[in-house]
């Protein structure tokens, strides 16, 4: 039957989609982490996401700071994704909500203790994950670029974790 099957499957009999939303929305996951390399890569990208990386102190406010033109462009990139799976708007909607409410709590200014992180960050975006990417030092700002799930960048080498304790300041270099 495969997956396709079994999506139909359900939306004939009219049950909620939730097998078709999780499988439809890690794409845009992945969409998300060839987004944001090329951001810091480009000149002109990167002078509208450094809005997103400038605070000196991280807190929930940095993770909903992005210039308008980024929403834009990431917003305009998801509509050929959105076709290629043929996923739904509401999909899309369920996608979007679980990444800004997980980008929110991993902008958060809180520590968890080092077991609850290492267990969540097996499938989500963390605050330790996330203050190592909106580290000023650039080897370390070039790494978890995900915002939600944690997988792709595990599977695509851009995974980074420090050492517990160490301090990280955060900011853009001038």
């Amino acid at each position: 039957m495969g997956i396709d099957g079994w999506i139909r499957s359900a939306e004939s009999v009219g049950t909620p989609n939730v097998g078709s939303i999780n499988c439809r929305s890690y794409p845009f996951g992945f969409m998300d982490l060839l987004v944001a390399p090329t951001e810091s890569l480009l000149a002109l990208l990167w002078r509208f996401h450094q809005l997103h990386h400038a605070d000196q102190a991280m807190d929930v406010t940095t993770g909903s700071r992005f210039h308008m033109v980024e929403i834009g462009l990431s917003s305009f990139l998801r509509v050929p994704v959105l076709i290629a799976l043929g996923a739904t708007m509401g999909e899309l909607a369920v996608y979007e909500i679980s990444m800004f409410l997980v980008v929110l709590f991993h902008h958060a200014n809180i520590a968890l203790l080092e077991r609850a992180d290492r267990t969540l960050r097996l499938f989500i975006v963390t605050p330790m994950m996330n203050k190592v990417h909106h580290s000023i030092r650039r080897v370390e700002a070039d790494s978890n670029y995900g915002s939600l799930f944690t997988w792709w960048d595990r599977w695509f080498g851009s995974w980074k974790i420090l050492q517990a304790g160490r301090r990280i300041q955060f900011g853009v270099e001038e």
